[in-house]
């Protein structure tokens, strides 16, 4: 009897070690540092209270939103984080105000703005309304990518940071751009539609591009293309860097 109850006594004592060990590992892993992830990372969307902000391209190093303003309305207080971009496609007058004061902003269609980090803030559309895509780019280091080369027609810079290489891209109907590859990530923004084509390989395939649109331009080997449509093309292409 007295060799039961002391394996009983026993057991108990491990038990009371083993639940004791349990809590303190779950208290260790509740004190770890969160692992961090690429989502940790990533492009984050720009909220404005009052103004559809439609997300026309979305990957792991950019959010690309689509921004329409009446006229009159004012976007709603909010503030802007790094790196992103204003790409104008619809002439517009904009009142900025900021700490109670108010200035007034003239933009262009294909102008490249800088948003530049900042505290609360509004801005209405005093002309006859607006409509502009801004591109918010992931936090990174900055890098060292080049601008685009196109033999037959230059790529005028029209913005630059330690994050983006900004250029305008003008195509006329009949004019090839010349044989030329892509060796970084871009993302194209069209500010006047028409229809291209391309070729590559011998092949060649057509494509029509609209007004706002953004798309991604891969990787490439040599290719060429050129306006076949009726109208140029105008297009701001942005090289990662």
């Amino acid at each position: 009897m007295k060799t039961f109850e002391r394996l009983a006594g026993l057991l108990l004592i491990l038990f009371v070690i083993a639940a004791c060990g349990q809590q303190a590992q779950e208290a260790a892993m509740e004190e770890e540092e969160p692992v961090a992830t690429e989502e940790t990372v990533s492009a984050v969307r720009q909220a404005y209270p009052n103004l559809p902000s439609d997300v026309v391209f979305e990957n792991d190093q950019i959010v690309a939103q689509r921004v329409t303003a009446e006229h009159g309305v004012w976007a709603g207080e909010h503030s802007h984080g790094e790196g992103q971009i204003a790409v104008v496609l619809k002439d517009a007058t904009q009142i900025y105000r900021e700490g109670g004061e108010e200035t007034e902003r003239v933009f262009a269609a294909g102008d490249v703005i800088e948003v530049e980090p900042t505290a609360a803030h509004d801005h209405m559309i005093s002309s006859d309304g607006a409509d502009f895509v801004l591109i918010t780019m992931a936090p990174g280091e900055p890098g060292t990518a080049t601008m685009q080369d196109y033999p037959n027609r230059p790529a005028e810079v029209v913005l630059e940071t330690d994050r983006v290489i900004a250029q305008r891209l003008i195509g006329e109907p009949g004019n090839w751009v010349g044989e030329h590859a892509h060796t970084e990530g871009q993302i194209g923004v069209v500010i006047t539609g028409g229809t291209l084509t391309y070729r590559e390989g011998g092949e060649e395939t057509e494509r029509t591009y609209t007004e706002g649109e953004v798309f991604m331009v891969e990787a490439t080997a040599a290719h060429d293309h050129a306006v076949t449509g009726e109208s140029g093309i105008e297009t701001i292409l942005f090289t990662l860097k």
